[in-house]
């Protein structure tokens, strides 16, 4: 049997998200139906791809040279395939194939050729392949160094496009229109391009942005998949744009030389599976350019499966290992007329992505340009453009848009076309205002570049409101705005009723959906009708389901706070209930989610996760109960108005808390409306710092760490809490917090584990390391706390997975805060632990008690392996500045480490994270004075195996007062000291900073440190015992020098 080693693309990061998962798994599963031995490799813990039933072997580890070679030669693979890791799996490929390993062991590449990947990668390769093609590309040259791409552009003019070779997501790039931002761009695009290389291009901003998805067969066959356009001009990443397919503004001419240049591109590169081609179209005349090309599949590609039913990565998989696309079967068993991978879709409807992006809570730059900055996206489809924009509007912000609309309804006339021209998140929602405000369309055209054709639909909205506006009650204009795409909510608001009123008006008038099949080939589909979305005016196309069914309402655009650990937990439910032998239905609207692949329910309605939405769901299939558990708070926050509309919910929200079973609780101090004058007020008597979270438990995971009223009115104007909110604020206390995870169903609790929090003391949970089994709480410890979690969990009024946290202070446990929505670090302690959580808890949802589950005893006590959690962030796309930014999650990935102790364990997060500790370099050290004895032990251990080290005016009076030589940094602010470059080589390569855990303004140094080195890419610890544990590895792998006459210092035990 062939064993094929599948790379995956390790943590979430901007630009590279849970698409490659969803790709990744399907690519697992199409290689093992055609018997082959599979291994995967991923260091992200919340990946479906990670399970261990994906694959023959699944190795939980970094996918870097260092780890991946050692894989290489443990497994001995005859094939690699890194198609479906993105631009992580391309470069580490590239990596092991210059490093001659693969040729040594001959492990073959499959599907995407070495010379594609350096073709497409290498700029100065891409540009010569094209032009020996006879294709156009844009003036362009390629520099390694800023006085170059000056040159260039003194003979091109401005503005021009910075593109680094080898990064993704638009990494390191922009469009520089000044010498200024020529030099930083360029120099940037340098330090972030494993090649050092950049390419600068004339830029050719404002032309249409074109893409074709296609795949390729070894006999050379070729098949277009889908031709998406981006609604925002080139200038825009397409991450960050709105995609709509099929093209809307091509000419049959245009469409075919496209098409034709596609095709062309593909066969040159050899590529064996999918390819992505970027053309720019010139909008006053029929000039084009080729401007990328993918040799992968990404976030297009999987664009592309979800609005044809096209399984792409399947296709792509079976193409990689030498089947043609006449052999790939795509339509069901029986089908009169069978469909084969070599049909071409052809679609009937519209499909509209729009990005998500989360980050407007951190202070981040909402500008958008050639970095893409989404942290998810939404997909919805429609027989009209408008119904698709207007269903997508409302996937994006669940029916309530009101930030945004009231955003740019304050703004002024010259404000409003600021936007337009240097647009931000909020550009569709300021076309609208123009609209609104009397812009014509030719007016937006020529400030926004977008072509008037999509504008024509905006306004054919804005003329619906109107018209809705004008006729109140009138079922005539309900029919019409309903075919349009307008929600209950909004013609409810310009009506003047609630939005209940507008639904029973509707269904009294017999105005309601049906639901349509989506991915037709000329009447013939890709598989079984499985992905229906709704419609107005039209006969329905779903049959009613033979057996009880289940719904489940899925978590939507990954974003800040919810990313991929929550669609873990959906996939998983989906399987558990279709195994239970109920019909496993999901409502979700997140094209990059796992659960939205079409195996893993039996029906899937791609829906706005809108109360509307899910109602009309509700009606059509009559399910026997509806789950949220595992949505996030998306879907939780449906709870009480769907139990009130009469809808039968397995779980139900947490109301009160029980009180604390501890002696000394916690003072809590009580429920503060959201009013910000309120809150500030309660804040300044409690005094910072301190902890704020929702008093409705399923409103938010977790609870925030404040440090001050800034941060506090950040953390208000961010959340977006609803009206009715009540907040609880808590003193801030420092000790170490445990987390235990917990199962309940109507009578009896189950205690699965505790997952221990290091790094608490400055930081929410989503800044934290996670280890398990815990590392410094003794066998009596875990025993206590295991029961104060079970007495806890016994008095809440809820079923299922219950997640619990801890604060161990003056040796007592203090619960901190209750996670009833399962996700966070529930996938990394089902991974970690081995016990199946989200199975169980949907098992108990569908009537089965504890006592008749498989459940293991608690694991409490210590065991040989260490398993280690990091997040993983991607602040540097977001801002250049620091202090723009505060302690509110933002983090877009995990990662986990696992071995024989927690050094080790942690160092493999260090790697896994793409923030791996230096090999060589400065180490500056700033550390409270109860540290500074721990710290000069640690600095001479750093110092023996060949680093420097830099410390602060105090710090450095200590550590040359007992001789250790280093070098001052007169500098007393610590903060200014960590805004040296990352790669100067004379700033620091590390920092190591604590402070006093109980003064607020230490405590805000520390935030803003970490922000600050997190936007350059420098290691932070804040623990000198985690450090510690560090060095131990870092001392395994080299030898100590020391001078005649010296003794070394000690290691530290773990």
């Amino acid at each position: 049997m062939p064993k094929v080693l599948v790379l995956g693309s390790g943590p979430n990061v901007l630009g590279q998200g849970a698409e490659f998962d969803k790709a990744g798994a399907a690519a697992l599963a199409a290689l093992h139906a055609a018997g082959y031995e599979t291994i995967v490799v991923n260091s992200n813990p919340a990946t479906v791809m990670t399970d261990t039933a994906s694959a023959d072997r699944v190795y939980i580890e970094p996918v870097t040279r260092q780890f991946v070679s050692q894989i290489i030669r443990q497994e001995m693979p005859d094939a690699i395939l890194a198609t479906f890791g993105g631009q992580t799996a391309l470069n580490l490929v590239m990596e092991l194939a210059n490093d001659g390993l693969l040729a040594e062991l001959h492990v073959q590449m499959l599907g995407t050729p070495l010379n594609a990947i350096e073709q497409t990668e290498d700029r100065e390769l891409f540009y010569n392949l094209l032009r020996n093609l006879n294709e156009p590309v844009p003036q362009a040259t390629v520099v390694e160094a800023p006085a170059a791409a000056a040159t260039f552009v003194q003979r091109v003019g401005w503005p021009v496009i910075v593109r680094p070779a080898y990064t993704l997501g638009g990494t390191g790039g922009g469009i520089a229109h000044n010498d200024k931002a020529l030099a930083a761009f360029v120099q940037n695009g340098i330090t972030l391009s494993p090649t050092g290389q950049v390419a600068v291009e004339r830029s050719i901003d404002g032309f249409r942005e074109i893409e074709i998805e296609l795949v390729r067969d070894h006999a050379d066959n070729t098949a277009v998949v889908a031709t998406l356009e981006n609604v925002d001009p080139v200038g825009i990443h397409t991450g960050d744009s709105m995609v709509v397919t099929p093209a809307q503004t091509l000419s049959h001419t245009e469409a075919t030389r496209l098409r034709e240049a596609a095709i062309k591109i593909i066969r040159a590169l050899a590529i064996e599976g999918i390819c992505d081609v970027q053309f720019a179209v010139d909008p006053n005349s029929d000039a084009y350019y080729v401007i990328e090309v993918n040799p992968r599949l990404g976030r297009s590609a999987v664009l592309a499966e979800t609005a044809t039913g096209y399984p792409v990565a399947r296709v792509a998989a079976l193409l990689a290992i030498g089947r043609s696309l006449a052999e790939i079967p795509l339509s069901p068993e029986g089908a009169a007329a069978p469909t084969t991978a070599a049909s071409e879709p052809v679609l009937d409807y519209l499909v509209t992505k729009l990005p998500r992006w989360s980050y407007q809570s951190i202070g981040a730059d909402r500008r958008i340009g050639t970095q893409m900055k989404a942290s998810g996206e939404v997909v919805a489809f429609g027989r009209s453009l408008e119904e698709s924009i207007l269903k997508a509007m409302r996937s994006l912000t669940w029916d309530t848009d009101d930030e945004y609309l009231t955003r740019v309804a304050q703004f002024d006339d010259d404000t409003l076309a600021s936007h337009l021209i240097h647009p931000e998140d909020d550009r569709l929602f300021a076309m609208l205002e123009a609209m609104h405000r009397g812009y014509s369309v030719s007016e937006i055209a020529e400030l926004t570049k977008i072509h008037p054709y999509f504008l024509e639909r905006l306004a054919n909205i804005v003329a619906m409101i109107k018209a809705v506006a004008e006729h109140p009650g009138d079922t005539e204009t309900l029919l019409a705005a309903k075919r349009l795409g307008l929600s209950d909510r909004r013609i409810g608001e310009l009506w003047s009723l609630p939005t209940r009123q507008i639904r029973a008006v509707r269904l009294a008038a017999g105005i309601v959906p049906h639901y349509t099949v989506s991915g037709t080939n000329d009447g013939n589909r890709f598989g079984p009708p499985k992905l229906y979305f709704s419609t107005y005016g039209e006969a329905g196309q779903q049959t009613p389901m033979k057996k009880d069914a289940v719904l489940v309402i899925g978590s939507g655009a990954y974003q800040t706070r919810q990313g991929q650990e929550f669609d873990y937990g959906t996939v998983h439910a989906l399987n558990a209930i279709h195994r239970s032998g109920y019909a496993a239905i999901l409502i979700n609207c997140n094209a990059q989610a796992v659960s939205t692949d079409r195996d893993h329910s039996d029906r899937l309605y791609f829906e706005p996760l809108t109360l509307e939405d899910i109602l009309n769901v509700v009606d059509a299939e009559q399910p026997v109960g509806v789950l949220t558990q595992f949505g996030g708070s998306t879907a939780v926050r449906f709870q009480e108005a769907l139990s009130a509309a009469g809808v039968p919910l397995f779980d139900s929200p947490l109301t009160e808390l029980p009180k604390q079973s501890l002696k000394e609780p916690l003072k809590l101090r009580g429920r503060i409306p959201t009013d910000p004058a309120h809150v500030a007020a309660a804040a300044d008597q409690i005094g910072y710092p301190l902890w704020i979270s929702p008093s409705k438990r399923h409103f938010a995971a977790h609870a925030h760490f404040i440090t001050s009223a800034e941060v506090l009115q950040n953390f208000l104007t961010g959340a977006h809490l609803p009206a009715d909110q009540v907040i609880r604020l808590q003193p801030y206390t420092d000790g170490a917090t445990y987390e235990v995870f917990g199962l309940k169903d109507s009578t009896d609790v189950y205690v699965a584990g505790i997952v221990e929090h290091l790094w608490a003391q400055n930081a929410n949970v989503d800044h934290m390391l996670s280890v398990f089994p815990t590392n410094h709480l003794s066998a009596k410890q875990r025993t206590a706390l295991g029961r104060v979690a079970e007495t806890d969990i016994d008095q809440m009024n809820v079923r299922g997975v219950v997640q619990v946290t801890y604060i161990w202070q003056r040796d007592h446990f203090r619960r901190l805060y209750v996670q009833t929505i399962g996700g966070g670090s529930l996938p990394f302690f089902a991974k970690a632990s081995g016990i199946p959580l989200v199975e169980l808890a949907t098992r108990i949802f569908l009537g089965n008690t504890l006592k008749e589950l498989p459940l293991p005893e608690m694991t409490q006590t210590k065991r040989q392996t260490v398993y280690v959690w990091a997040p993983v962030y991607s602040v540097a796309k977001l801002t250049q500045q620091a202090d723009d930014l505060n302690v509110t999650t933002y983090h877009t990935g995990e990662v986990m480490g696992k071995a024989g102790t927690f050094a080790k364990a942690y160092y493999k997060t260090l790697a896994a994270g793409n923030n791996p500790f230096p090999d060589h370099g400065n180490i500056l050290f700033t550390v409270a004075d109860s540290d500074k004895a721990q710290a000069l032990k640690l600095a001479r251990r750093f110092r023996a195996i060949g680093y420097q080290i830099q410390a602060t005016p105090h710090t450095a009076n200590y550590f040359q007062k007992h001789h250790l030589p280093i070098q001052r940094i007169q500098n007393k602010h610590a903060v200014a000291l960590s805004m040296a470059p990352a790669h100067n080589t004379d700033g620091p390569q590390a920092i190591v900073y604590t402070n006093d855990p109980m003064d607020a303004a230490s405590i805000r140094d520390t935030v803003l440190i970490r922000n600050v080195t997190l936007v350059q890419g420098i290691p932070l610890f804040t623990e000198l015992d985690t450090l510690g544990a560090l060095l131990n590895v870092l001392e395994s792998q080299r030898f100590a020098t020391i001078p005649q006459g010296a003794e070394p210092e000690e290691d530290e035990e773990e």
